[in-house]
């Protein structure tokens, strides 16, 4: 049976608990569900979104709405998908007023974006999602590889997690995620969120990042699984030489030597020493060699 919800309280923590009691729901600390229950920091993350009155919102983990429910009044459309089937029926009796919001129960990384979003007849212009720790990059990555076209996707993440995705070269934490992320768009660290924002509290801070699609895309359709493969295949050796890291993907040593020669790039640097440009001429050396 649907659950009968007050959306005006979900902001009180106590209401929040008494509700998921009596749905006899214990949240799990393995799907890293925080609420965002404070209403200032959801009216901040929308007005980081900068979202437009025609906008089609792709929320990720809509957990029982707190957001959802500020994204719809200032959007066309929101695709909320939430992954805890126990949370749906309760999300449900939130959002049931709200006719231009979609809530999909799916795992967001179990298909491609596309062939979700188009199920629901519609693609998304930005997108919008609260992030558990151990999910922010597979998320990121997952939503750069779908070639939706979005403007900008809004992220509330770990602060640790921010930090290594807007990291520059040879910055602690730079990795494949952020070369990725730079060349798809230009992030920045919109607002701190407190863990007293979120029920339950979390032992880490977070805070809201916001990228900006890059326009036009600065890669091109035709590069874009190459320059993946050499970039993960670059850091997942992030020990060794680019020479050495990149044979087994050329063929031979020398074949990686003549690309980096193509590249003019140092064969003796390592991956974290390479900026996202970098990576993206090596991708456009290694499609013209292929």
């Amino acid at each position: 049976s649907s659950p009968s919800v007050d959306a005006a309280a979900l902001y009180r923590p106590s209401y929040v608990r008494a509700l998921l009691a009596a749905q006899q729901i214990r949240l799990k600390q393995s799907l890293g569900q925080n609420f965002l229950c404070d209403r200032n920091v959801v009216e901040k993350i929308v007005r980081c979104a900068s979202l437009q009155p025609d906008d089609v919102v792709l929320e990720i983990g809509a957990g029982i709405g707190h957001l959802t429910c500020a994204l719809a009044r200032h959007a066309a459309s929101v695709i909320a998908v939430e992954i805890d089937a126990r949370l749906i029926p309760i999300t449900r009796a939130v959002l049931d007023p709200l006719t231009h919001v979609t809530l999909v129960h799916a795992d967001i990384l179990a298909a491609p974006l596309r062939d979700l979003c188009r199920q629901q007849g519609m693609l998304p212009t930005v997108i919008v999602a609260n992030l558990p720790y151990y999910i922010t990059s597979p998320v990121v990555l997952h939503v750069i590889n779908a070639g939706l076209g979005v403007r900008s996707m809004t992220l509330t993440v770990q602060k640790e997690a921010a930090a290594r995705l807007i990291a520059e070269p040879g910055q602690r934490g730079y990795g494949a995620t952020a070369v990725l992320l730079h060349l798809w768009g230009a992030p920045q660290v919109c607002a701190p969120v407190a863990p007293a924002c979120f029920f339950p509290q979390p032992q880490v801070r977070s805070c809201v990042l916001h990228v900006t699609a890059h326009q036009p895309p600065r890669v091109p359709a035709h590069l874009a699984a190459p320059l993946r493969a050499l970039v993960h295949h670059a850091f997942n050796q992030r020990r060794k030489t680019l020479h050495n890291a990149l044979a087994a993907l050329c063929g031979s040593p020398a074949a990686a030597g003549a690309l980096l020669a193509a590249a003019h790039l140092d064969p003796a640097a390592r991956a974290e020493a390479l900026s996202p440009a970098d990576f993206l001429r090596l991708a456009g050396a290694y499609t013209a060699r292929s």
